[in-house]
């Protein structure tokens, strides 16, 4: 069933916000900080934020960034990643390897559909190169070799991600050979 304007905008205003509105944008850059807060502290179906999002699941911040490409709101998509990269780069510095390697899988997708819509290359990379703490990463690296080659995004995926946890598991029983040997 098609939704009018005015019923699409009551059940999902995020979303109409970013796609028709005109609103300025820190008024949607707050919004969106909003989104961020909520939805990552929470995977409750009763999370308001989901309940704005339509068919809301782990990757249902792409949705958003989806409709703000789509709508050519490029300013906001920009803050969208640093946003992003924020939560990378503090899940990095909590050594907390399941969410590093979700916003990792989350990272490449949005690179890939950044990319789809024909953003300049150049323009992802510099978009990226503003967190600076996140670019030290080793995944990063080879996101942005990614975006020179255009490779598979599976490939990166993968290959990442099992590096990544490569290195966890050699540091964790690094630690663990240390602690028998001075016990």
């Amino acid at each position: 069933m098609l939704l009018t304007r005015t019923e699409y905008k009551e059940l999902y205003p995020l979303h109409y916000a970013v796609k028709y509105s005109n609103i300025k944008y820190k008024i949607l850059r707050d919004a969106f900080k909003l989104y961020f807060s909520t939805f990552y502290q929470s995977n409750n179906e009763d999370n308001p934020i989901k309940q704005d999002l339509p068919n809301a699941q782990d990757d249902s911040g792409e949705n958003i960034l989806h409709v703000a490409l789509k709508a050519n709101r490029l300013r906001l998509a920009k803050f969208f990643i640093r946003m992003l990269g924020n939560q990378l780069d503090q899940s990095n510095k909590l050594d907390d390897t399941p969410l590093l390697v979700s916003h990792l899988k989350r990272l490449t997708k949005l690179t890939k559909l950044m990319i789809n819509y024909n953003f300049n290359r150049e323009s992802v990379i510099n978009y990226n190169h503003e967190i600076p703490s996140y670019m030290k990463d080793p995944a990063m690296t080879e996101t942005m070799e990614f975006i020179h080659r255009d490779d598979s995004i599976s490939s990166l995926r993968s290959s990442a991600v099992h590096r990544l946890l490569s290195e966890r598991e050699s540091t964790t029983h690094k630690e663990h050979t240390t602690n028998l040997v001075s016990n």
